[in-house]
């Protein structure tokens, strides 16, 4: 058939995905893994099952949430190779405060902390995770900007940066065997 030609000779066109809006990378990731030409590089069913595509907006958050702690233990100065590999996600990052906006930038500002690069992946993520942690503290207005807590406030962040969830999911795969990734990555 055409569809299995197009497979076998790797011309398959998935642009119809862009239809999902912010889950199409999701939906594209996983539906490449599934066609591969190479049927040995192909994910088991079970694999399939436990894809990013079908998380919930509370499992996205708490897959960020464990891949931003787990970052938290690596050396920033000089980066260890662990977050030189994580800030090779490509441009997609780039100015990441104009996309989130200067309400929810400023209420990342304060008398303390590192502060937070608008180029760097690190600290988006760790920008995400701290005001999870600490939503209850925002302003009324930035809790309208970013949406309800949590899967409102999830959405906000995964549909304007809809390459964060697949980039993270195959980057934090090195983990697979730290008991707080086994669970996303069933064995």
């Amino acid at each position: 058939s055409i569809r299995e030609s197009n497979i076998i000779h790797n011309t398959k066109n998935l642009a119809h995905l862009k239809a999902l809006g912010a889950d199409s990378i999701n939906a594209k990731n996983m539906i490449s893994s599934m066609i591969h030409d190479d049927p040995e590089q192909r994910p088991k069913a079970a694999e399939l099952t436990n894809d990013p595509y079908f998380w919930d907006w509370s499992t996205r958050l708490q897959f960020l949430q464990d891949v931003s702690n787990r970052l938290e233990k690596q050396t920033r100065h000089p980066p260890s190779q662990h977050l030189s590999d994580l800030e090779r996600c490509g441009d997609w990052v780039k100015g990441w405060d104009k996309i989130v906006g200067p309400l929810f930038m400023d209420s990342l500002k304060g008398p303390r902390g590192r502060g937070y690069k608008p180029n760097n992946l690190q600290d988006l993520i760790r920008a995400i995770r701290n005001k999870h942690n600490h939503f209850d503290e925002l302003d009324d207005q930035v809790k309208k900007h970013v949406g309800d807590h949590p899967d409102a406030y999830a959405k906000f962040f995964f549909s304007r940066f809809p390459e964060m969830l697949p980039y993270l999911y195959r980057y934090a795969q090195r983990f697979n065997d730290e008991w707080a990734f086994a669970k996303y990555y069933p064995q």
